[in-house]
């Protein structure tokens, strides 16, 4: 990903450090724990004479702990996939409505929609890193232009005005309505109605 932001490209990295340092730390707990699961293995060690042969018997089960390590790793690395702590599904819901608010926001300024969300950055209307989602680092898709505005669309509650490309949940997309609300759609549903739309219109579910 590249930001021409620099603030923005520093909030990223300071994201990523804070992931690090709280799964080291989940680590570490782990880490002590099997030291000391060690410890009270020694302590209980067993030695059985069988003739002239020694045999010690140390049991130690460290399985748990190994998964619990193992699911730190995975935890990890999906942060790092996802952009940070903190970045979900939930993030990308939020992060579409404050682009929508920002697209009406500038409507009842200027009288129709931006040709591009970037206007919305230069005016002030939304942050830079609302541009793409907090997951994957997409950008949204936009389907509004100067010649639309929110009193254009037949159905606003049906009209698409944005869409996370990243697939939250699979076969799943979130998409941003005319009308202020956000909600995830099949796929297949939202590819249909970009399909079947005519260029220079809002794409319409049905």
């Amino acid at each position: 990903v590249i930001y021409e932001d620099k603030d923005a490209a520093k909030d990223k990295l300071s994201d990523v450090e804070d992931v690090v340092e709280e799964f080291l730390d989940k680590a570490e707990e782990q880490l002590d724990e099997a030291a000391e699961q060690i410890v009270d293995a020694l302590k209980k060690t067993t030695v059985k004479r069988d003739g002239k042969a020694v045999r010690v018997e140390l049991v130690v089960d460290l399985k748990d702990i190994q998964e619990d390590l193992e699911k730190i790793c995975s935890e990890m690395m999906d942060s790092f996939e996802g952009g940070g702590r903190g970045h979900g599904k939930n993030s990308c819901i939020n992060n579409c409505k404050q682009l929508e608010l920002g697209i009406l926001l500038y409507e009842a300024d200027n009288n129709h929609f931006p040709d591009s969300l970037l206007e919305l950055v230069d005016d002030s209307y939304i942050e830079f890193d609302q541009l793409s989602c907090p997951d994957s680092y997409d950008d949204y898709l936009y389907f509004g232009n100067k010649g639309l505005s929110s009193y254009s669309a037949y159905s606003p509650s049906h009209a698409i005005m944005v869409v996370c490309e990243h697939e939250h949940k699979k076969g799943e997309l979130l998409v941003g309505f005319v009308d202020g609300h956000v909600e995830s759609v099949p796929k297949a549903k939202v590819e249909k109605a970009v399909k079947n739309c005519d260029e220079g219109e809002f794409p319409v579910l049905k």
